[in-house]
């Protein structure tokens, strides 16, 4: 399914470029674009600055997801260490953020309905993007046995290959600890992406305007990653993805 959106998206904005050269058509319109986005792999809401030549300027930011993430309830037995314990993904060993930026890179207009103005367009996008690599701590089980007697201890470590066994072990991790724990420990991959999209104007009014849409994306990082235990992640990802835009205009004063 993601193979058959990637294709479709891309050969359609092909096609539309080989047919028709981009628009030009310049207006004294300013507008600020608001974007939410669900993708195969994860989430995104980014910015964009629309300038009176129809140019764009964005940034975003995101969070990439495994497939196999599931999230789990943290122990109530544990509740007695006063531990402020969170629900967690098992084996999920790195948040994977991203930071983007980027431009328009074509668009065309092929048609425009006769009902409300409405428009389709097709349009690509490139940029550079940053990914934050934030490794999960959590609060894990051990039993240390003093004079036969048996005692359990928590300890919040990260993912390592000495803890394997307990990481990976339900019943062993009692839940996972702040946000913040790791921070120290974030490492970055830099890469760029590229996009292919369809859009289809909703609402258009003077002031306010809603686009709907979807996709396919190319994403490319300088280094392979790891967000699951057991999974490398490629360096190359193809995604498809909706999408949303709302565009607040401004005009400029004669």
């Amino acid at each position: 399914m993601k193979i058959n959106c990637f294709l479709f998206s891309w050969f359609i904005c092909i096609y539309s470029y080989s047919s028709s050269s981009a628009q030009s058509a310049k207006s004294t319109l300013r507008s600020w674009v608001i974007s939410p986005k669900l993708s195969t792999n994860g989430w995104e809401i980014g910015m964009q600055l629309k300038n009176k030549s129809d140019a764009r300027f964005g940034i975003s930011v995101g969070e990439i997801k495994h497939e196999k993430e599931m999230k789990q309830h943290a122990l109530s037995e544990f509740d007695s260490y006063k531990l402020k314990h969170k629900n967690f993904n098992l084996g999920k060993i790195n948040h994977a953020y991203t930071l983007k930026i980027g431009t328009r890179l074509w668009y065309h207009d092929p048609f425009k309905f006769k009902i409300n103005n409405q428009k389709i367009r097709f349009e690509s996008n490139v940029g550079l993007q940053l990914m934050i690599l934030k490794p999960i701590y959590l609060h894990l089980r051990y039993f240390h046995m003093v004079d036969t007697i048996q005692y359990t201890s928590l300890q919040s470590e990260k993912y390592t290959a000495n803890n394997h066994d307990i990481f990976t072990d339900r019943f062993s991790v009692a839940g996972s600890d702040k946000w913040i724990k790791g921070l120290r420990d974030i490492k970055l991959n830099p890469g760029f992406w590229i996009n292919a999209q369809i859009k289809l104007q909703t609402v258009d009014m003077k002031y306010f305007a809603i686009i709907i849409g979807l996709g396919s994306a190319v994403d490319i990082f300088l280094y392979n990653y790891d967000i699951m235990v057991g999974f490398r992640e490629r360096r190359v990802m193809l995604n498809g993805f909706v999408f949303a835009e709302i565009q607040l205009k401004k005009y400029n004063k004669k």
